[in-house]
């Protein structure tokens, strides 16, 4: 054997020097043959180096078997296994029999290994080591101990410096805290392993940084995440990763979601949609693309909803099997359109969607679209069909057992009923309601619809049933600490026992208000303010009852509550007409009437119009008020509305006996009877015997009107709220006693109602009516100053309300009193004006019938004129008066010569009461009445006519032509065609 100079076989330096160059396999020949001479000299230590240097290079060589045969025939024949060359020979073999698959025979030499580095302090040593024991331990499936080796491996690499391959041992680090289900350590090692990388952009440094992402998602941290997945997430893309990219998007855009970032989510999940389309993965791109209309949702943005599930819904169509993703798709573009106030269209997408779920069986689905279907529908006015469609959703969601949305569908049901005014079946729908709230555990909005049964309840007149209701609502609000419903429930019984004629104490609406108004729950405000505004009406007070309106109405504005803000704008129309604000009033009713047809509520829709009726009679605009009148009542009679088609019927009546058709005056008023006697409200039968009154007044029936009066008093009751209503009667009376030519009886009676009108009224034209009534007797009288004073005030009254043509009668009396003082000039050129606007009215009249009938019940004022004139003016003025009168189609030449008293009775006024004496909403079918068929209310010959022209008279001048103008200067400009010849 030849030895070197250490005494080591030749061939071990030789096959050493050829392993450094690279020449395994020749250095396997030299070491062999080292090794054989040792053996056989008996040399174990030198046979162990030997063994070592051909494992090495089995293992260069990949001859991983034979590798770890020799190094552990190599730890055999080590007397030390603490020596250096027994640890590096443990170490490979481990590391060998890791290869092989044989984790468990590796475990014991490697732990050995791990332990004398870290006694002999090689610090890279032991952390190689122990990263190799760590796959071990991951080998037997003993991850504690995994993690505990590989926490040791990158602590020493990085302090060796090698942060490279510590980021690899964290990464493995990780998975073994993951195979544990330490999801928090695990993402901490992802985390850690992130900066250490030094090629960001390497394939393991972008998974760690999603992994990363993903954990801290996963422990709901995703304001920690979001950083790593969206630098995982430009990395992928940076590379090309098309795949990963896709998928960290999809993560990276739910993270944005749950902290608010909607609007960098929806541009995460549409990057994601387009890379998955990029890829072929259409169901992935589609799913996608609705995740970002989810998140457009959280944005409130309706348009945006609209193309994220559009896109998304064209996406599901090239599916085969996605026929209920594209309903859901439909569904949610439905709810958009909502949003977007194009419930046509959204009408459309719901029925889209409810044919898709039912396609596949998605009954529950089909339900919700039912639902859905209801709301629109009942917006659009189509009650009927809304009314279908939520029992249709009962009906599905019953099958499930979805208890509350059940409670949901009678709340819609609720609604519609509300709508068309049917408060009975809003109390029985709210009721269900309640129920099934209870059985789904929703006890708290069971309570609120407790409340919302309250408030109708009272609306019916069912006081009993309405204060157990609240009584109910307000001890589970007690129970729970919830002051502000409590307070709710306060109020809401306040204004229901208002409504029904009892005393309230108005603290309840002041406290209540200031402490919504604090909380701001401003809907609730704004309801208090709007019943505070009622109470100040009760009591006379318009000021404050402005005042509460008008905060009432800002509040609603400020929650967004269009419905009630309309709610106030008719409240201050009702008010307004009281104290005679009536261009205001009829502005804010019409406003309100558009908006309530707009949302589909008739009731109230057709109560506008009923306020704008009134308001056109008290202007004494008969013909616009009839108009009116008859629509409100038209579409009341639709709804099923008992109470309101009476009470129409009450003030149409008066309406079309002014205008002189008495008999069918006399039919309507009737019928008004009717109704309050089959709602059982006898103060309101007895209030249409004073209607009825007026009308033998209209036929000069003076005695018959008294006896009429005298038994509707009777039967008015002696309570303070019905004080205006006796007054109002008793006024009436004295102006019948007066006409029989019992001025002296007359007059205090006159004086007595006028005061009680005046201190218990806000209502203005009452007490313009009684100063004109008292200015005709003092003026029967021959007490004229005092008939002057009184007519003042009342021709000043009806001025500052706009009424104009009862200005224009006041004239007229104040041409009578000027005739009394002897002042003939003064008198026609106050009369003549007069006349002409009060006969001009009838061209408003578009039936012919009511034109003939107006100028009957003013033939009076002509006849009056015409003597007038024929005592105290001249021939010309006869003339023109003549020829004018034949023009317009009225003349008087059958008629004898004035009665002083009959003269009066066409200046005397007939007052009703016009406010609700009571308001029990209770509906039923309205009776139709007979008037030789009901269109005889409604129809009849139709032939529009303008005011004649006025002529030209012979001697050159315009007949009446100066009074003509006068009319337009101080009453209404009167609209008629040009002057013409009147010798052609």
């Amino acid at each position: 054997m030849i030895e070197n100079a250490d005494g080591r076989p030749s061939g071990l330096s030789i096959g050493r020097g050829l392993f450094d160059n690279g020449a395994f396999a020749a250095s396997l020949s030299f070491l062999s043959a080292a090794l054989a001479e040792c053996r056989a000299d008996g040399r174990d230590d030198v046979s162990a180096e030997c063994l070592r240097w051909i494992g090495a290079a089995h293992a260069q060589l990949g001859a991983v078997e034979e590798a770890v045969r020799a190094f552990l025939d190599a730890l055999a024949l080590l007397p030390d296994p603490r020596s250096e060359v027994a640890i590096e020979c443990a170490e490979s073999a481990g590391i060998g029999l890791l290869e092989l698959d044989r984790p468990r025979e590796a475990l014991p030499h490697l732990r050995a290994a791990s332990i004398e580095y870290h006694r002999v302090g090689a610090g890279e040593a032991a952390a190689d080591c122990d990263d190799a024991l760590g796959w071990a331990f991951v080998g037997v499936e003993n991850f504690t101990e995994a993690t505990q080796a590989f926490r040791r491996a990158a602590d020493g690499m990085i302090a060796a410096g090698r942060h490279d391959d510590a980021a690899v041992c964290l990464r493995w680090l990780a998975a073994a805290h993951a195979n544990l289900d330490a999801v928090e350590e695990s993402v901490n090692a992802f985390i850690e392993a992130v900066p250490l990388f030094a090629d960001p952009l390497s394939e393991l440094a972008i998974l760690c940084a999603e992994c990363a992402g993903l954990g801290l998602n996963k422990l709901d941290r995703p304001r920690e995440a979001i950083p790593y997945l969206r630098t995982a997430s430009t990395r992928y893309r940076q590379a090309g990763i098309v795949a990963d990219a896709a998928e960290t998007d999809d993560s990276l855009a739910s993270a944005l979601v749950d902290i608010e970032e909607s609007a960098e989510a929806i541009t995460a999940y549409r990057r994601a949609s387009d890379a998955y389309l990029s890829l072929g993965r259409v169901q992935d791109a589609a799913d996608s693309r609705a995740l970002a209309g989810t998140a457009a949702v959280e944005l409130e943005d309706a348009a945006l909803v609209r193309g994220e599930f559009s896109a998304a819904r064209v996406l599901f169509e090239r599916l085969d099997d996605a026929v209920d993703d594209v309903a859901q798709c439909s569904f949610m573009l439905g709810l958009a359109a909502v949003d977007l106030n194009e419930n046509a269209n959204a009408e459309v997408e719901m029925r889209r969607a409810r044919a898709g779920f039912d396609a596949c069986g998605g009954r529950s689905a089909v339900a919700e679209c039912d639902e859905r279907l209801g709301g629109l529908l009942a917006d659009d006015g189509r009650l009927d069909d809304a009314l279908s469609a939520f029992t249709a959703a009962i009906a599905g969601y019953t099958e499930f057992e979805r208890h509350g949305d059940i409670a949901d569908c009678h709340r819609g049901i609720a609604n519609v009923h509300d709508k068309s005014g049917r408060m009975d079946l809003v109390v029985e729908a709210l009721g269900d309601a309640v129920t099934h709230d209870t059985a789904a555990g929703r006890h708290d909005l069971a309570a609120d619809m407790d409340t919302l049964r309250g408030m109708s309840l009272f609306e019916l007149n069912r006081r009993d049933e309405a204060i157990a209701a609240l009584a109910a609502a307000r001890e589970y609000y007690r129970r729970n600490d919830r002051q502000s419903d409590v307070t709710w429930c306060d109020v809401v019984e306040a204004a229901g026992r208002m409504s029904l004629g009892e005393d309230i104490v108005e603290d309840t609406f002041a406290r209540a208000s200031a402490e919504f108004h604090a909380v701001g729950t401003l809907d609730r405000y704004a309801w208090t303010e709007l019943k505070w505004a009622t109470a100040a009406v009760n009591r006379e007070d318009v000021t404050a009852a402005l005042m509460h309106l008008r905060a009432a109405r800002a509040g609603a504005e400020s929650a967004g509550d269009g419905d009630l803000a309309r709610d106030c704008d008719m409240g201050e129309a009702a008010a307004l007409m009281a104290i005679g604000g009536y261009d205001r009033a009829i502005v804010l009713a019409m406003a309100a009437r558009a908006s309530f047809l707009r949302r589909g509520y008739g009731a109230k829709a057709a109560n506008c119009l009923h306020i704008i009726g009134i308001v056109k009679y008290f202007q004494g605009r008969i013909a616009e008020a009839e108009v009116a009148l008859k629509q409100a009542r038209v579409e009341s009679d639709h709804l099923g509305a008992a109470y309101e088609v009476a009470m129409i019927d009450f003030h149409l009546g008066q309406v079309i006996g002014e205008s002189g058709r008495l008999d069918l005056g006399d039919e309507v008023i009737g019928a008004a009877r009717a109704g309050f006697a089959r709602l059982g409200l006898p103060e309101m039968v007895a209030a249409t015997a004073g209607i009825s009154a007026a009308m033998l007044f209209r036929r000069k029936d003076y005695a018959g009107a008294e006896a009429a009066l005298r038994a509707a008093e009777v039967g008015l009751p002696r309570i303070t709220d019905f004080a205006v209503d006796l007054a109002l009667l008793r006024q009436n009376l004295a102006s019948a006693i007066l006409l029989q030519g019992g001025a002296d009886r007359a007059l205090p009676m006159m004086r007595r109602a006028r005061d009680a009108i005046a201190s218990g009224s806000i209502q203005r034209d009452f007490v313009a009516m009684c100063d004109m009534n008292i200015a005709v007797a003092e003026l029967m009288r021959h007490r004229l100053d005092s008939a002057y004073a009184s007519l003042r005030s009342a021709r000043s009254g009806y001025s500052t309300m706009g009424a104009t043509f009862f200005v224009a009668k006041a004239d007229f009396i104040d041409a009578a009193i000027a005739i009394a003082r002897s002042q003939h000039q003064i008198a026609l050129d106050i009369a003549i004006p007069a006349a002409i606007f009060i006969d001009a009215q009838r061209f408003t009249f578009a039936q012919a019938a009511s034109r003939i009938a107006w100028s009957e019940l003013n033939a009076e004022f002509r006849v009056t004129l015409f003597d007038w004139v024929h005592k105290f003016g001249d021939k010309t003025m006869l003339a023109d008066l003549v020829e004018t009168s034949i023009n317009s189609g009225t003349h008087f030449a059958g008629v004898g010569p004035a009665d002083p008293t009959v003269s009066m009775g066409a200046l005397v006024g007939v007052g009703t009461a016009t406010t609700d004496a009571a308001s029990p909403n209770t509906r039923s079918a309205a009776a139709p009445y007979d008037l030789g068929g009901a269109a005889a209310l409604l129809a009849g010959p139709v032939l529009p006519l303008r005011p004649p022209p006025l002529l030209i008279m012979h001697k050159g001048h315009t007949a009446l032509g100066a009074y003509a103008e006068r009319a337009d200067e101080l009453y209404e400009r009167i609209i008629r065609p040009s002057a013409i010849d009147a010798l052609r």
